[in-house]
Order: C-alpha cells, then sequence, then structure tokens
C-alpha cells in the first residue's frame, strides 16, 4: 500500500507467535531496504522465510518505481500497468534463494523474462539462459514423463515397494506397501527400510501432485519404536524443503501418520484433467450383467405402469446399448430376455449403439417390425 505505512496480517493466520514473526520481519526489511510504504502479508506468507519476505517486498517496491516513472513520462489516458502473463508469474511467484537455473527455449519469451529479471530480480539475472540444443527441452529434462507419472495412483520405491496415492474430496490417503522387496530374511527390518523410503519420497510427492490439506499416511506396522521415530524424523526432514507449510503428527494408536500441507492451488490432477465422461468422475463403470439387470428392471417396471390400450397395441420395446451388453443377452441372459418377454406380452428387441459407453443404455417403445414368413 504505497500511500501509508500501515503493516497488516492475514486474519486466516491466526498463530499470534507467527503474526508477530511476520511483522518484526517486514519491519526490519522496509528499515534495510529504505521501503516507506504500507505491507500486507497475505495467508500465503505463513511459514515462510524472511529472505523471501525481503524478496519480496523489494520487487514490489522496484514494481511501484516503475509504475510512478511512467506515469511521469505519459500523457494520460494511458495504461501504467497490468497483470503479469504467466511466464513472468512463475518467474514472480516460484523465484527463491534455492532456485539455480531459469531455462528457456523461445527467444522472445526469454528476453522479455530477462527483461522482468534485469528489472525486478536483478540477483537472478545470471541463472536466465536460452536453451537452443537440438533435443526439446521437456524431453531433455524429462518432464512429460514425470507429469505423466505424477498422476498416476501408484509410485514405485526403488526398494521394490510402492506407495498408493489417493485424493478424494475430504483428504488425501497414501498407503506404504513392501511390494517385492524382501531385503533380508528380517521382516521388521524390511518393514522399517521400505517406509523410510516412502517417508523420503512421500514430502516430494505432495509437491509433484501440489496435494493439499489433510493426509494420511498409513505406514506398514512397525513394532519396534525407535524405527517409528526414525521415519517420523526422515519424513519431517524431507517435507522441510517444501515451500507450503506442512504439519506433522506422530504415529497414531492405529499407526497412521497425519500431515497437514497448506494448500496453495489446484492439485496437479485438478489441472491436467476433468472428470471422466463416461464413468462421471467415479473410477469405475458399471459391468455388462448389471447394465442387463438394470435394463430388465427398467422394462418391467415400464410395463407394469403401462397399460395395454389400443394405443400401444402392437408395439415392442427396443434396448440400445454398448455390444457388451448385447452379446450378454444374446449369451448368458438370453433365457432371462425371453422369459421377460413373454411376462410383460410384448416382444424384446437389441440394437447396438457403437457411441454408447459401459454402462448406457436406452429403452424405446417402438412399432413392432413385421417379419415375413
Amino acid at each position: 500500500m504505497p500511500f501509508n505505512e500501515h503493516i497488516g496480517i492475514s486474519q486466516r493466520i491466526e498463530e499470534e507467535s507467527e503474526r508477530e514473526r511476520l511483522r518484526t520481519a517486514i519491519a526490519a526489511v522496509r528499515e534495510t531496504q529504505g521501503v516507506g510504504m504500507g505491507i500486507i502479508a497475505r495467508t500465503a506468507s505463513e511459514g515462510v522465510e524472511a529472505a523471501m519476505i525481503e524478496a519480496d517486498v523489494r520487487g514490489l517496491a522496484r514494481l511501484w518505481d516503475k509504475v510512478l516513472e511512467k506515469k511521469r513520462q505519459t500523457q494520460g489516458p494511458a495504461l501504467l500497468y497490468q497483470e503479469l502473463p504467466v511466464h513472468i508469474r512463475v518467474i514472480r511467484d516460484l523465484s527463491s534463494p534455492r532456485l539455480e537455473h531459469i531455462r528457456i527455449d523461445h527467444v522472445e519469451t526469454y528476453q522479455r523474462v530477462l527483461d522482468f529479471v534485469r528489472d525486478f530480480l536483478p540477483e537472478f539475472q545470471q541463472r536466465v539462459h536460452l536453451y537452443q540444443e537440438p533435443r526439446p527441452l521437456f524431453e531433455r529434462y524429462g518432464v512429460e514423463d514425470e507429469l505423466a507419472r505424477a498422476l498416476l495412483p501408484r509410485v514405485p520405491l526403488r526398494s521394490g515397494g510402492y506407495l498408493v496415492i489417493e485424493q478424494t474430496e475430504a483428504m488425501i490417503t497414501v498407503d506404504v506397501n513392501t511390494g517385492s522387496f524382501l531385503g533380508s530374511d528380517n521382516l521388521e527390518e524390511t518393514v522399517f527400510r521400505t517406509n523410510l523410503e516412502a517417508a523420503q519420497t512421500i514430502p516430494r510427492q505432495l509437491r509433484l501432485r501440489n496435494l493439499g490439506g489433510i493426509i494420511v499416511v498409513d505406514f506398514i506396522d512397525m513394532r519396534d519404536e525407535e524405527h517409528q521415530r526414525q521415519v517420523l524424523r526422515a519424513l519431517e526432514k524431507a517435507a522441510e524443503n517444501d515451500p507450503a507449510r506442512v504439519r506433522c503428527d506422530g504415529f497414531s494408536a492405529l499407526g497412521l501418520v497425519i500431515l497437514s500441507r497448506k494448500r496453495t492451488r489446484e492439485s496437479l490432477a485438478q489441472q491436467l484433467c476433468e472428470p471422466c465422461a463416461r464413468c462421471g468422475g467415479l473410477g469405475r463403470v458399471k459391468t455388462a450383467e448389471s447394465t442387463c439387470i438394470e435394463a430388465f428392471r427398467s422394462i418391467l417396471q415400464h410395463a407394469q405402469g403401462r397399460s395395454m390400450d389400443a394405443a400401444s397395441q402392437g408395439m415392442e420395446y427396443l434396448i440400445r446399448a454398448d455390444g457388451a451388453v448385447v452379446d450378454r443377452l444374446l449369451d448368458e441372459d438370453s433365457a432371462q430376455l425371453a422369459g421377460l418377454a413373454r411376462t410383460i406380452g410384448r416382444a424384446v428387441r437389441l440394437q447396438v449403439e457403437p457411441s454408447y459407453g459401459p454402462g448406457q443404455f436406452d429403452i424405446v417403445l417402438v412399432q413392432e417390425m413385421r417379419r415375413s414368413p
């Protein structure tokens, strides 16, 4: 807030010690940088290091100076500032002391990023590089493969074990399994080593998939309390590098570990995917058997509720469904189909609809076909 000197802290940051830490850090930055303007610490600043706060304040001050400079040099009406394009926002939001290189394979984008960094983040200027190798950038660093793997629920571990990560509306569940890992003759040692590797892998997967909220980790049961402590320490240490705030509780009586990770935006799966048009996001479709039973019930219900009036004389039922359902009706369920036709006193015909998916069918009352003798 360039027109006052107020320091504000987001009301969503409830812990008083954290609010005071942020207030002190911002006051120190304003003094050292000579920034005479108001600053609001938003919810995303919770748990953020003082160095990142300083860099953010410095960038905002430079941005305001640029706006004022353009105002002095421009005769209005004129545009002084507009929201940054996505590639600039990525640099602005993800720049930190840990950032080593920024590689860009598009000349115009590279120049725009370089201009932005030169003006607002000069300490990163030497880290921006134009990628000009013949091998595509994403292929060179395996980005596409990593994205594909990050969308799969199963994550293999080097030891032969694996994780199963499931995202639900309420929480994230992570199940740890030994898989083919035998390790040694000592089962407890095998379980411990698998859990230890899982504890080092889980925080990285949470960052890659950008999973937030409540995360329940079901480690393999360990009887040794020292093993539990070592696994918990490994989990906490691996979570230290996460820019989002992560809290970790110890093992519960049921052997579960509950984490909370601050939500920053939609998860990777939510950004790249949409609910399946066939299953409606369930991840499962009805079997041909259950679809046939449902079709039988629909016909029987309709027939019982419809009187045999003159208008319906000479009418028969037509079941339109995908090939698997029609094949079952002609084979395994042919006797039930014939029995249904006798019960309702009408013929039942079948028609394959190639565009229909599993579980989809229609029941239509049509004019009875005249069959040649």
